[in-house]
């Protein structure tokens, strides 16, 4: 029983520093969500709106109220219409439903939103699991799915998760940040986050209206798990 108990706590400090050293600990997986954008505020004109012959439109904002780092870029572009009656279109709206961004098109008509957050000082996302996208409506007639990439860049380099929604309705959509590509330790870190840009590449005669965008915590099994896989992962390596 003692010889049990002795190899339980050594594999649990050796867990715990191998934890450590990937940056999860006690505190990260108390950490609570950061809302990243709320759509609460906005001190832009509305709509942007792109067409046949007008394919690129545009916001830049700064000191923007339930925006982390307060600074917002909204761009419509690579759109693709059949005439000059198509269009697709961004609104965010503060004062519905506590705060929406809108995005609508005409049945043949398909663009590429583009939101990005370019704060002043660096994102501290340790700890967090991945991005949450809510929906709060989406419906595609031409029967096409939405893409949604989301670019993390640190220390001048740009990781990407992406996810593909295929439902309609509403709910939320998890970027997860295990499904960025490895890097190397000490350039790439999400302690020093420079910007965030998401794109939604929306198939012809989709709408969807967006609640929040936030980051999601990992649960406390998923920490573990990732402290026994990195463990598992360092003995392995000493067997060879």
């Amino acid at each position: 029983m003692t010889i049990a108990w002795s190899a339980r706590n050594r594999f649990t400090r050796m867990v715990t520093l191998v934890m450590l050293a990937y940056g999860v600990t006690a505190t990260s997986a108390h950490a609570g969500l950061i809302t990243i954008d709320d759509f609460t505020d906005t001190n832009a004109t509305w709509p942007i709106e792109i067409s046949l012959g007008n394919d690129n439109d545009g916001n830049n904002e700064a000191g923007v109220a339930g925006v982390l780092g307060g600074n917002r870029s909204t761009n419509l572009a690579n759109g693709t219409f059949q005439s000059s009656l198509d269009r697709a279109s961004v609104t965010i709206a503060p004062n519905v439903q506590g705060g929406v961004l809108d995005y609508n098109s005409t049945l043949f008509g398909s663009s590429t939103l583009t939101l990005a957050y370019n704060p002043d000082t660096p994102f501290d996302f340790s700890g967090q699991g991945g991005l949450v996208v809510d929906f709060i409506g989406f419906d595609f007639p031409d029967a096409g799915p939405l893409q949604i990439n989301a670019f993390l860049t640190s220390n001048g380099q740009s990781q990407m998760t992406s996810v593909m929604v295929a439902d309609i309705g509403s709910g939320e959509v998890f970027l997860d940040f295990a499904d960025l590509a490895p890097f190397p330790r000490g350039v790439f870190t999400l302690a020093d986050v420079e910007s965030v840009v998401f794109e939604f590449v929306a198939s012809a005669g989709s709408d969807y209206r967006i609640g929040t965008i936030s980051t999601r915590v990992p649960s406390p099994g998923v920490l573990i798990t990732l402290g026994i896989g990195a463990l598992t992962t360092q003995a392995r390596r000493r067997r060879r």
